[in-house]
């Protein structure tokens, strides 16, 4: 995660975690060890 959430408005902070959360999902998801 970007270590700079205090510059970050805290809806755009959600929204990244978010994205980041979503991307280890499907990363999970396509990997062969699921």
């Amino acid at each position: 995660y970007p270590l700079d959430f205090p510059k970050v408005p805290l809806k755009k902070a959600a929204k990244i975690v978010t994205e980041e959360l979503e991307n280890r999902v499907r990363a999970l998801i396509d990997s062969p060890e699921s």
